[in-house]
């Protein structure tokens, strides 16, 4: 008899009771995981599935997951672009929230990995189709989609420095002209964004970074200024599929490594300034 802890019972009460078969195409290896207690919830995201009884192809991204001791989250046999035939429970439908992602509600608890190495044809089709490298070519650059993070990736010259460009698009998205337009957008002005981007998080972060120098006596306080100077161009803008952007640059240590992150909102006013990682 499977003896289950509170947290595993909580757990595997949001899926249904039932078992079902599915062959599904794994989309990348295992990166982490969320904790609970003493253990985790990894979420493996796959491409595509098929039903072996009833051999229906569902072309939808979702998640397989399964909860395991901490110590144990990267043990996972399943990897990237190899299909298996396993044994799983349907999470119980519920309503979601705007942000987040419809993988979410085609997401099953894996009971068990009933065969690996599987063939199957139209999944092996999909496999072959995933790999074809997907390119947006313009003036401004060339963006190389990555489909396992959903985004187009390049890179834009800055007020003559490197900057990295993500273009969020939606899962199976081939294109990102939407987010595209917004970053055309931006360069075309990119002297406006550049200036209006460093004084807002200056007057928003200039008085956390000197508290984040503490009580050090040989340490004169920062200004805007010398904030604005100090984190110099962005490392890297994102543009979300909700017209968002996000600029990220390095700390010069201020915040002891972290990235600060400046965020518009849909209708491009700078709506916060946070420091992460």
């Amino acid at each position: 008899m499977r003896i289950l802890s509170k947290e595993i019972k909580k757990f595997e009460n949001q899926f249904m009771p039932e078992t079902t078969e599915l062959i599904v195409l794994v989309k990348k290896n295992l990166g982490g995981a969320m904790v609970v207690g003493k253990y985790c919830t990894p979420n493996l995201y796959f491409v595509a599935a098929v039903n072996p009884v009833t051999n229906e192809l569902y072309q939808a991204e979702g998640i397989l997951t399964w909860m395991i001791k901490q110590n144990n989250v990267f043990r996972c046999k399943m990897k990237g672009m190899k299909i298996y035939r396993v044994l799983v429970r349907k999470c119980i439908p519920k309503e979601l929230g705007e942000n987040i992602s419809s993988a979410m509600d085609n997401k099953y608890l894996l009971v068990k990995i009933l065969k690996k190495n599987v063939r199957d044809e139209r999944l092996e089709e999909i496999r072959d189709e995933y790999k074809k490298p997907v390119y947006i070519d313009d003036a401004i650059g060339r963006f190389t989609l990555n489909r396992d993070y959903d985004w187009f990736t390049g890179e834009i010259d800055w007020l003559g420095e490197k900057c990295s460009v993500y273009l969020n698009v939606e899962s199976g998205a081939l294109n990102a002209d939407l987010q595209l337009e917004k970053l055309k957008a931006i360069t075309a002005n990119l002297a406006e964004w550049d200036s209006k981007v460093h004084k807002f998080v200056a007057v928003e972060l200039t008085d956390l970074a000197n508290d984040w120098q503490g009580d050090n006596e040989t340490t004169s306080d920062i200004t805007e200024e010398q904030f604005i100077q100090r984190i110099g161009t962005p490392s890297s803008v994102g543009i979300g599929t909700d017209n968002c952007v996000e600029f990220c640059f390095d700390d010069d240590n201020m915040f002891f490594g972290h990235t600060i992150v400046v965020r518009t909102n849909e209708m491009d006013e700078l709506e916060c300034a946070d420091i992460e990682g």
